[in-house]
Formats: C-alpha cells, structure tokens, sequence
C-alpha cells in the first residue's frame, strides 16, 4: 500500500519537472533552482526507498550523486551574481540560460529514476542453468590475464605512462601516439570483461577472484594515479571495488557518504600534486575546489542553448564520434578519404563556439548538454528514461545468472563517475569491445578450456 503510494508520488514529482520546464523564467532564479533542486532529492529519496537497496555502491547511486553535483552545484550554492563566471575561468555565457539548464537536469534525473523503477518481463530462472552442451558453467579467465601483462607491459613500453605524466605534470613535451591510445583502449576492455567475467564465477560458481588479476588491476591503477590519468585507474578500480561490495561487505548509505567525501578529496589531491601544486597550510581546500573538476565542464549545460540557437539541432550527428570509436581505425579512415570527424563531438562544437578555430585547450561537454545538443528536451526525456530502464534490466539479469549483464554492468560501473561529463555514446566503444572478449573467452572455455589452473591453487 505505502509502496503504490511511493510509486504514484514519484510520477507525480516527474510531472512537476515538467511543468517546472513550462514555466521556467527566462532569468537565473535562485528560489526556482532551489525548489528544482529539492524536488530532485525528493525523487531521490523516493526512489532509493522504493529500490529497497541492500548495498548502495552501484551505478544507480553514484550516477546520480555525480549527476547531481554537475546540475545543482552551482546554481543553488556557488553562483554570484557579481561574478557569474568565476568558476569557469572567467569564460561567458548567457546566464539567463542556467534556470533552464538547471530544470532540464531535474527532468532527465525524474525520468532516469522513473526509467529505472519501470517494470519489466524478466523471470528468475530455477537454478543455475548457464551452460552450454551440459558442460561447465565456470568461465576461465587464465589467457586473458595473460593478454593483459602483456598489454600493460607493451602500454608503458610504448609510452603511455610518460605521456600522461607529461601531459598532465607538464614534465616535458611528449607527442601522443596512436598505438598508445589503442593500447590503453584494449587494456581497459580486457580489463573490464575480466571484472566481469571473475564477478560471474565469484556469483554463481562460489570461486575465488584471480589474486593474479587484482594485482595487475592495483599496479595499472596506480601506474595511472601516479602519472595523473585518474579516469583510467578510476575505470578499473570502479567495477572491481562493486564486484567485492556487492559480495562480500554491503555498503550502507552512511558508508557510501563516508566514501564518497574520502573519493572527492582523494580526487582532489590528485588533482593538485599532477599540476605540481604543493598542499599546504596555505592551500584552500572547499566546496567549489572539491567539486571543480565536476563544476567546470557543467558550464556546457548553459552554453548548449546558445550553441543551438546558432546551428540548430544536430540530430545525432554529435553523438557520432562514440560510434565510431566502436571499430578499430575507422576514424583515421574517415580522415584519409576525405571526412572530417574531428568535429563530430559536442565536446568539439563547444570548445570551437567559445574560442573559435584554434582553440587554446578542450572544454569537454556534459552528457545533458550531448543529448539536448542532438535533440532537445524530447530527447532528454527518452535518452534518460531508457537509460534508467536499461541499467535496471541489466541489474536485474545479474542476480538472474546472466553471463553477459555481467559485463554490461561492469562496463557501465567503469563509467559511472566520468560518463556524466561525457557524451552519450561514451561508453559504447568499451561495452562493445568487452563482450566480444567476453563471447570469445567464453565460447573457448565452455569448449576447449580447462577449468582450473595455477592461478586459483
């Protein structure tokens, strides 16, 4: 009974969202974005109390903590009005735009939320069934373990620990390479399908994780915090820290505050040392320098409204970069034949719209500007509603014994922080990648593997 109550007073906060959107001032509003950014922790609480969640370290929690922060950060506790743009290295936009911006984020957080509480047709299974032929259910992982020393040791051989170092210490100038960009992307696919893969077995077959395995993910991890890639190594430790969560230590909601805070100012100081700051007692350390690296891409969710205004909607042509990425080389072969897809990201189009043609550095883009860039408001509500939906298929097809939501889930925790000031089609490259390393490891080791080896001894 107080559950359909539940039920029914989040559609009903979704449809406040939208009538917020209607009669959205056309000026910053600090009482209207405070009363955006209530309503949006109220569907928050609703929907974590609806979930019901044993263990709050999964992708749900943190998406929609980083989410959060990139939406309501600003507008509600940093804007001044004496210096608008103080936080975004003093480059302008409209800021009319920001009530906006700020009750287009409440939309895509209502229909994520209402995505992820729609019901779907999937049934438990009796038993655990995944096998092929009869055979063992137990998915080896030995050879791809192997792949990946040998990937790490080519990734540094290569230069792709000096070329982070370089480029964020600014130790020396290091020219990037394509075969370290490909290394990097190989690395983190087989990395993730492994995740995977050994979260399967831990699950449903009772094995131990491949000690082997951690210490490799521990080394590159800290290979890629030293240099100051913290995306790379977060993308690793991402997944991994939710496959011993989800096991073994359940992580209660004061624990994931306490965890988040440590994650944030651990990020921070990353941060800080890889631009070769020291920190000290003169070293001011608050809200907005905590926040900063979450704040200052938040700046395209405002400019995107001027960005269409001027070119219009591009209808999914700046969410085409992602898949391209999908398939090997198609990018330089685009080039040589004579397509520029240099400028096929929203992350192009708004570094370009503010410095032009020879732009000093990169602004990024946030994955609520990406959308609304390609297709408005509608598009926010359909992308952010099946997005909701789909996490909360694949979640539910885990404790199903899917072999495959395994990985799709590991992939997405790997993006679960960084996807938010990233495009839509981010993720796509490594999901793809990780289940075709997934289904071939699995094909050979329900066929031709052996079931133990040295590893788990």
């Amino acid at each position: 009974m107080f559950a359909s109550f539940l039920q029914k007073g989040i559609f009903f906060l979704g449809g406040i969202s939208v009538f917020l959107y209607i009669v959205c001032p056309d000026y910053y509003s600090y009482e209207f974005c405070l009363a955006s950014f209530i309503l949006f922790l109220m569907q928050v609480c609703i929907f974590f109390r609806l979930k019901s969640k044993k263990s709050f370290f999964d992708f749900d929690t943190i998406f929609l903590l980083v989410f959060g922060i990139s939406a309501y950060v600003y507008p509600v506790f940093l804007y001044n009005d004496s210096d608008p743009f103080v936080y975004f290295f003093n480059l302008h936009f409209n800021t009319d735009d920001i009530s906006r911006a700020v009750v287009i984020s409440t939309i895509a957080a209502s229909f994520y939320m209402l995505g992820g509480l729609s019901k779907n047709n999937i049934r438990k299974k009796k038993g655990n069934t995944d096998s092929v032929l009869g055979m063992a259910k137990y998915i080896d992982t030995y050879f791809l373990v192997i792949i990946i020393v040998f990937l790490t040791i080519a990734f540094i051989a290569c230069g792709g620990v000096a070329y982070y170092e370089a480029e964020y210490q600014k130790t020396g100038i290091v020219e990037p390479s394509g075969i370290i960009f490909q290394l990097q992307s190989l690395l983190q696919s087989f990395m993730i399908a492994v995740i995977g893969i050994e979260f399967y077995n831990v699950q449903n077959c009772g094995s131990r994780i491949n000690r082997v395995f951690v210490l490799v993910c521990l080394l590159v991890s800290g290979l890629m915090l030293y240099s100051g890639k913290r995306s790379f190594a977060m993308q690793i430790m991402l997944p991994l820290s939710f496959l011993f969560t989800y096991k073994y230590v359940k992580i209660t909601k004061i624990r994931f505050v306490f965890l988040a805070i440590v994650g944030f100012v651990f990020m921070w100081i990353i941060q800080k040392t890889r631009s070769g700051i020291e920190i000290d007692e003169q070293t001011t350390m608050n809200l907005a320098s905590i926040m900063s690296d979450i704040v200052i891409p938040a700046r395209n969710n405002y400019l995107v409204f001027d960005v269409v205004e001027k070119y219009g909607y591009t209808l999914g042509y700046s969410m085409s970069g992602g898949i391209i990425g999908v398939i090997p080389s198609l990018e330089r072969f685009l080039n040589f034949v004579g397509v520029d897809s240099t400028g096929l990201g929203s992350a192009t189009l708004f570094t370009s719209y503010t410095f032009g043609d020879s732009p000093p550095l990169g602004l990024g883009t946030m994955l609520q500007a990406d959308v609304y860039l390609s297709f408005g408001i509608l598009g926010i509500i359909i992308f952010f509603f099946f997005l909701g939906r789909s996490v909360n298929i694949v979640f539910c097809n885990i404790r199903n014994q899917n072999y495959y939501s395994y990985i799709i889930y590991a992939s997405l925790m790997a993006h679960s922080i960084f996807w938010v000031r990233a495009e839509a089609t981010f993720p796509l490259r490594i999901i793809v990648w990780s289940l075709i390393i997934a289904y071939i490891n699995r094909y050979f080791t329900l066929f031709h593997g052996k079931k133990n080896n040295v590893l788990y001894s």
